[in-house]
């Protein structure tokens, strides 16, 4: 018994002793792999430190992870790229290194440089997609860089204070596109958070985001690729195609560019630092400097915020518009710092949607502050321009539309502009060296509380005007504009000229030192049709009002005493064809001033002046062409101002549309009751 006890007591202990070395095992980490890996796959866990020389690719398999700790350089052949499809951790301690990086201790990817530079590298057979022919391209560097899949866990994959150093770059295939773009760093579909990346010598771009990827960018500094061996491989520092969604962005933060200097003609091949095309992006207190251009969206969404952006060519272009299942996405531009030494600030091209307000923008020696411009087929630019400094511009003008578009320009203050705070329209159809402009169409502009200072540069036409004049602060060509409740001082030229325009002209105050509103047909065809009231002038030369071929209503206003050439006639009209002459409607008709008091009709073969209630002005005082072909053909109308209500059964009635016609049948007006069930205040003809 005692031997039987003690032998079962002995294999206790042993059995005891077993399970305790059992436990101990199982509780030890398992083993991690340091420096392991120098080409091949990666299928667990490998840690890269120190200094690591690599012989080849490197692919991260689907759930394996490499760690990069901070202070680490990793070496690669020439010519040789890392495959991210698991997780990439870069010196940040929340997915699993063992530090922070810092600007002291970075961590840096740095590229071998070929031993023979005239070895033909892997791209020169390597199948392009977009093709289906070789690449041809001969770098012995090509294929250089990080490529990030779509199948990384974004919660473990941080780059964190990461230098990437002297990458070619290589190809991916963008969908939206249908063609290959170039970059150090590709997100194909991932979304990681990046801190503080430095691109250095980069030949292609820095940095691209495809196919929905939404990368979160805070700080670092991105450059665009200097690569001049092959035409058009080098990019912008960033490009995005595909990227972000509407409830997801792209977001750079605190990012700041580093672009090219190429100049800003086409042979120059400008660049902007920032492309993003069919993108949801946006971009907060960047500095953008050393670039030809600064960002352009296409077919993209999102908001630019509070950047500085000084660049020799275009500082923002936004062109065409944001769809998705027929729903529209707008781009903001707001409190940016933009400067530019050649080029315009800012470009709304090509049915683009955009708010742009609080941005100071200058410079311009050859271009406006802000461009809009749509051709029909892309339909209306419409853009929100509101609360911004626009100048000085010592190029051109403060806001230049050509095309087509619908804007809305309110409480912006526009000085030192060299020429025209408002161009509407490019008058100058058919001047010698002002060929390929875009055919006037209809287009609408309003113009609301701004204030507009220190104009004095000077302006010339053949076609329209046949001479060299002092710019004016609104010259409206072809198109329709509301201008209400603006203040204008300090302009040498005319408060506005309007040539075949639908002008609505309310509540401003001018202060030119030329004519009030010179209002014309253009080319016999088309005439002008303007309503003015409630206007102040002063200090205008001797003509307020100078009409041909045209037709305007006056209200409600104060002819200031002239001590001009021509004190005893403010008013001038003019009516220079035969008899049988007609002029029309012009065809910007189509979009006509919002809520513009007028009917859009003319007496076709006279010139039309209407005044009520105008203080300082009598018949005598205005002074009728003496060619007048006709009796008729110059036709004054002394009015009286009457309001109409409109009542069913004694109850007035909001929102009703009043049209008001003369003995002949001639459409006179066409207004909107307001909630009381009153219009506005109208001059009526006592012959009407």
């Amino acid at each position: 018994m005692q031997s039987n006890t003690k032998t079962s007591s002995l294999f206790l202990v042993a059995l005891f002793f077993v399970s305790t070395m059992v436990g101990l095992v199982s509780l030890a980490p398992t083993a991690v792999a340091a420096n392991e890996t120098t080409s091949g796959t990666i299928t667990g866990t490998d840690i890269w430190q120190g200094g690591h020389t690599l012989s080849g690719d490197v692919e991260i398999a689907p759930g394996a992870k490499l760690i990069i700790q901070p202070g680490t350089t990793v070496t690669f052949p020439n010519g040789t790229f890392l495959h991210v499809k698991g997780n990439l951790c870069v010196a940040d301690t929340s997915c699993g290194a063992n530090g922070m990086g810092s600007n002291g201790s970075r961590a840096t990817l740095t590229w071998q440089s070929p031993a023979n530079d005239s070895a033909l590298g892997r791209c020169w057979t390597m199948m392009n997609p977009a093709s289906g022919n070789p690449w041809y391209n001969p770098d012995a560097s090509c294929f250089e860089g990080v490529l990030v899949r779509d199948t990384v866990d974004i919660s473990q994959t941080k780059l964190n204070h990461l230098t990437i150093q002297n990458a070619y770059g290589l190809p991916r295939y963008s969908a939206d596109l249908g063609e290959s773009r170039w970059a150090a760093l590709v997100l194909d579909g991932s979304s990681p958070t990046m801190t503080e990346l430095k691109f250095e010598n980069v030949n292609t771009s820095s940095l691209l985001v495809l196919d929905l990827g939404a990368p979160t960018l805070n700080g670092g500094l991105y450059a665009s690729g200097t690569d001049a061996r092959i035409d058009g491989l080098a990019g912008s520092a960033v490009q995005a195609y595909g990227a972000g969604s509407p409830a997801n962005p792209m977001t750079l933060l605190s990012t700041t560019f580093v672009g090219t200097e190429n100049g800003c003609s086409d042979q120059d091949n400008p660049r902007s630092v920032v492309w993003a095309e069919e993108s949801f992006v946006d971009i907060d207190h960047a500095v953008v400097s050393s670039a030809d251009m600064g960002f352009r969206f296409v077919k993209s969404a999102g908001t630019i915020e509070g950047n500085t952006i000084d660049v020799e060519c275009n500082g923002i272009d936004i062109t065409n518009r944001k769809s998705i299942a027929g729903g529209d996405y707008m781009v903001e531009v707001k409190y940016n710092a933009i400067e530019t030494e050649s080029r315009s600030p800012m470009t709304i091209y090509s049915g683009a949607w955009a708010e742009v307000s609080y941005n100071t923008l200058e410079g311009a020696e050859q271009g406006s502050g802000i461009q809009v411009v749509s051709a029909s087929h892309h339909g209306p630019v419409q853009a929100h321009i509101h609360n911004n400094v626009i100048g000085p511009i010592t190029g051109y003008n403060g806001i230049w539309g050509v095309g087509t578009y619908d804007i809305l320009v309110e409480d912006n203050t526009l000085q030192q502009i060299n020429r025209e705070p408002f161009v509407l329209g490019e008058y100058h159809q058919g001047d010698s060296g002002w060929s390929g402009l875009m055919s006037p169409i209809p287009a609408r502009a309003s113009i609301f509380n701004n204030t507009i200072n220190n104009v004095s540069g000077d302006c010339t036409s053949e076609s329209v005007w046949d001479e060299d004049f002092p710019c004016p602060a609104f010259h409206v060509f072809r198109t329709s504009a509301s201008i209400k409740g603006n203040t204008v001082t300090g302009v040498t030229g005319d408060a506005i000229r309007a040539i075949g325009a639908i002008i609505d002209v309310q509540d401003n105050d001018f202060d030119v030192a030329g004519q009030g509103a010179r209002i014309v047909d253009h080319k016999d065809e088309y005439a002008t049709i303007g309503f003015f009231s409630g206007n102040t002038w002063t200090a205008v030369s001797d003509i307020v009002y100078n009409v041909t071929k045209s037709s305007v209503t006056v209200q409600s206003e104060t002819i200031p005493a002239s001590t001009g050439t021509n004190p005893e006639h403010p008013v001038q009209l003019k009516w220079d064809k035969t008899a049988e002459w007609v002029v029309d409607i012009p065809p910007t008709a189509e979009m006509p001033p919002t809520n513009f008091p007028l009917s859009l009709s003319i007496v076709n073969n006279s010139t039309v002046f209407t005044f009520s209630a105008v203080s300082g002005l009598n018949l005598n005082k205005i002074e009728l062409n003496k060619s007048k072909p006709s009796p008729w053909s110059i036709q004054v109308r002394q009015a009286s101002l009457v309001t109409i209500r409109a009542t069913v059964d004694g109850i007035r009635v909001p929102d009703a549309t009043i049209l008001i016609e003369d003995a002949l049948g001639n459409d006179l007006y066409n207004m909107q009751t307001d909630g009381q069930g009153f219009s506005a205040q109208v001059a009526l003809a006592k012959n009407f």
